[in-house]
């Protein structure tokens, strides 16, 4: 297959590639960030309910 002269080739071509991968890398890493500080959040979160709870233990009932 020839090579467009009109829209700049193999070189302008491998420029549009790596700018969309860094685009795409870059919201990856911003959606990995937020995600990790959510789950911190929940973690935290779970952490503080199970403190409020207390040191209660389940008694199991034995019928006879």
């Amino acid at each position: 297959m020839p090579t467009s002269k009109k829209r700049g080739g193999t070189k302008t071509h491998a420029k549009k590639v790596q700018e969309r991968n860094q685009t795409i890398k870059g919201q990856k890493n911003a959606f990995q960030k937020i995600m990790a500080q959510q789950m911190e959040e929940l973690k935290r979160k779970y952490a503080e309910e199970q403190a409020l709870s207390g040191n209660t233990q389940n008694a199991e009932l034995v019928s006879q």
